[in-house]
């Protein structure tokens, strides 16, 4: 009686596993988004969340002087729960999400 019971909790557990793998930022990885040059957004520890003061908005784009990039506007992408996002490797930035403003 006790081994269904713990067979059961163990299948939660690993079903439960994938789902957050990726925390705050798994919608984008289960979104496959992918940047304009067809390469996904997202890969392991990838994609950070921005603090609406950290990015400003210039004629040419997003700026984001922490991560060092100018984002134009054309590449940037609608986030899915309203925050500014970055997602990049060591090497490169991958893409960048930024939440509707609304007009």
């Amino acid at each position: 009686m006790l081994r269904p019971l713990v067979l059961a909790l163990g299948l939660a557990l690993a079903s439960a596993a994938p789902a957050a793998a990726h925390g705050d930022y798994d919608w984008i990885n289960k979104g496959g988004y992918r940047n304009s040059n067809g390469d996904h957004c997202c890969g392991k520890d990838d994609c950070f969340k921005l603090e609406a003061n950290e990015v400003k908005q210039e004629r040419e784009g997003y700026s984001v002087p922490s991560h060092g990039v100018t984002v134009p506007y054309k590449e940037a992408q609608r986030s899915e729960d309203e925050h500014y996002w970055i997602c990049r490797t060591s090497a490169k930035m991958r893409c960048f999400f930024a939440p509707h403003q609304g007009f």
